[in-house]
């Protein structure tokens, strides 16, 4: 038997659907645990536990991902279920009264139950997405609250109201704050961490100290190669990255003493946090603040963290602590590939510290962090963190800032990974991907960027980690996308919003040079050997962006600033020609291409014929507008709604929905991608 005491985090349910349900659990003691699965409010159990995994990592520490299996058929759509965990004693019978215990004692099921519950997604149904990244414990500047916590209100309100209730949760990105910790949390880490570690702490390569509170600054840049400027207190072991984990998602695990006021907010608002991912299947894809800031920045900083025993120690910490705690679970069917592997090499750890290195760095290399969802859409959580490439990718010659998020290699299974749920969902529903940072942002902020990227290192005030920062890789991946309907779900950059965009290709000389250096590649409508400059398709995009969680953009003087710059921006459009390619501004309409001239200080449209200018791209933005949702800098989590074609989405602020923030999208018309000018 488990007593509440004993449960260091979780349960958490994970991935999700009628054939097989996941739950995650992390105990301070060894047990051999069971799962069960019924429909709510009945007797009688549907599922049982097929599989159980039990990875040991410390003499007190186990983490268990249970799958359950139902006894016949499938689980029911459509239809609230609870399931419960059980030991298994000695004469083989499961007791599950421990768990019934433990639910009630730290209020995992909503009321009117005894058991978490989840359901999922029906045929034909609405998927109901919460969505959201970046959780800062001592961020205040965009309220004192954890908007994470909001989630747990939106079900709470519609524990049986499936068509309302979220169906999944998704995470995009830095769950923890491993280099901006503060001195509170801190000082819990290291009380967390020394428990676990007992009598045999982690020892450093080549002999290296790591300094305690306030000191690591410095002895991250020197000893790792790192560029974070908040790193007074960086995680350095693989105990304080496992700790950091159990105080995001525990409140008991929280020492007793009081803590920093910037702190409180957050660990109080835990046991809701804890009880929306004990009761909503839950999937995680890291950023760089789950490792380090700036990690992978470019080339150029891989290289130099890799020359650095400490700073390979730190990555691979951090890798294997979220491997545990955010990737196992996210797609158990390839994780049952990973598990020995992982489990071996975290027994030999203290002893021989390369072969968990080799582990997570060999997921790293075959891209294999990468998953997607068991729905309608699905959603795809792409990796744009390990995988990065040269700035110039093709020339392989720039390895300064800032890099591809994906190489031109890396780009290859993902879009044969792609191209296959499209040929299963077909155009009935857009195609989904979530990525740490926005892919469309607001140009009047991502221009001031633009214009220092190269320029100023990556620890500077600016952040040239974006898709905007780098317009070869953009192009990339809007090209890939072929002629889809896509929804963007992101965050990372502290602030929320909506936008539509269009990116229309066309039959050149560039645009056909380009294809041809990705293998496979094919545009849509191009025939013959010669370019003929016709409009080949055109792609159309929403998106929306929830950041953060529990962290701004700052205090007053910079919210205003960026707030000011994002609300003076409203329609774009850019026609990109030649090579290499400068943007004109331009509209496509229904067609027709356009540029202005000003005549007397009156802009005038005119119609361009396509010969002539021989374009490669038109790129066309909405933001800021009546049908998108304004810069939102306070603490927010995305609640995104998608039936066949249609995409609802609000944003939870100030614990609800608000509806003066709340955007509907239909792909069936082309209203929102149409230029109101010319």
């Amino acid at each position: 038997m488990l007593a509440a005491s004993d449960i260091f985090a979780g349960p958490i349910v994970r991935r999700s659907s009628p054939p097989r349900i996941a739950v995650w659990l992390a105990t301070t003691k060894p047990v051999e645990l069971d799962g069960l699965v019924r429909k709510a409010g009945t007797a009688e159990w549907i599922g049982q536990t097929t599989t159980v995994d039990r990875i040991k990592l410390f003499d007190g520490l186990f983490a268990y991902l249970v799958q359950i299996a139902p006894t016949a058929g499938h689980f029911p759509t459509g239809t609230l279920l609870e399931y419960s965990l059980g030991t298994v004693g000695k004469d083989g019978e499961a007791d599950h009264s421990w768990f019934k215990s433990v639910v009630a004692e730290d209020g995992l099921a909503y009321p009117g139950f005894e058991l978490p519950t989840l359901y999922l997604q029906a045929a034909g149904a609405k998927l109901n997405v919460l969505y959201g990244s970046c959780r800062k414990p001592h961020d205040i500047d965009g309220g004192d609250n954890d908007a994470l916590a909001y989630g747990d209100s939106l079900v709470l309100n519609n524990v049986t109201t499936l068509a309302a209730r979220p169906t999944i949760l998704c995470l995009a990105g830095d769950q923890i704050y491993a280099d901006d910790v503060h001195d509170a949390t801190f000082d819990a880490i290291n009380t967390v961490a020394t428990k676990l570690e007992g009598s045999t702490p982690e020892k450093m390569p080549n002999g290296a100290t790591v300094p305690g509170r306030g000191q690591r600054l410095k002895w991250t840049t020197d000893k790792a190669g790192f560029t974070s400027g908040e790193a007074a207190n960086h995680l350095v072991t693989f105990a304080e990255y496992v700790a950091h984990y159990g105080l995001a998602w525990n409140r008991r695990n929280w020492p007793t003493v009081s803590v920093a006021k910037e702190v409180v907010s957050y660990r109080d608002g835990l046991p809701a946090v804890r009880r929306l991912m004990a009761n909503t299947p839950t999937y995680m894809m890291f950023d760089d603040h789950d490792v380090t800031d700036d990690w992978n920045f470019s080339i150029n900083w891989a290289a130099q963290v890799k020359s650095s025993a400490v700073g390979t120690r730190i990555i691979t910490n951090a890798l294997a602590a979220y491997w545990i705690f955010q990737a196992w679970g996210n797609d158990p069917k390839v994780s049952a590939r990973e598990t020995p592997h992982m489990r071996d090499a975290l027994a030999k750890r203290l002893t021989d510290p390369v072969e968990l290195e080799t582990v997570v760095g060999t997921k790293s290399t075959l891209n294999e962090w990468e998953f997607q969802t068991p729905t309608i859409p699905v959603l795809y959580f792409l990796d744009t963190r390990t995988n990065r490439g040269y700035k110039d990718d093709f020339k392989r010659a720039d390895g300064g800032e800032p890099a591809f998020l994906k190489s031109a290699a890396a780009w290859l299974p993902t879009r044969d990974r792609l191209n296959k749920i499209v040929d299963v969902q077909q155009r009935s529903v857009p195609l989904v991907l979530v990525t740490a940072a926005p892919v469309f942002g607001f140009e009047t902020i991502d221009s001031a960027q633009m214009a220092v990227s190269g320029k100023i290192v990556p620890t500077s005030y600016f952040d040239l980690e974006g898709w905007a920062a780098n317009r070869a890789h953009l192009f990339l991946f809007l090209t890939l996308c072929r002629d889809h309907d896509v929804v963007v779900l992101s965050g990372d950059v502290h602030y929320a919003f909506t936008s539509t965009a269009s990116f229309a290709v066309f039959d050149a000389a560039f645009v056909r040079g380009a294809a041809a250096r990705v293998p496979g590649m094919t545009l849509p409508g191009v025939s013959g050997s010669t370019a003929t400059n016709a409009h080949l398709y055109t792609s159309r995009f929403v998106q929306l962006n929830s950041s953060g969680t529990r962290n701004s953009v700052g205090g007053w003087g910079k919210t205003k600033m960026m707030s000011g710059m994002a609300n003076n921006q409203g329609e774009s459009g850019y026609m990109f020609a030649g090579n290499p390619m400068s943007p004109e501004p331009a509209r496509f309409k229904n067609g027709r291409l356009y540029t202005p001239i000003t005549v007397m200080g009156v802009t005038v449209w005119r119609e361009r014929d396509l010969a002539d200018v021989q374009p490669n791209f038109v790129y066309e933005q909405r933001i800021n507008d009546p049908g998108n949702t304004r810069f939102i800098n306070k603490h927010n989590l995305g609640y995104a709604q998608f039936l066949g074609r249609k995409v609802q989405n609000g944003f939870l602020v100030d614990g609800k929905l608000d509806p003066s923030n709340s955007t509907s999208f239909d792909f069936g018309s082309g209203a929102a991608w149409t230029p109101a000018a010319p």
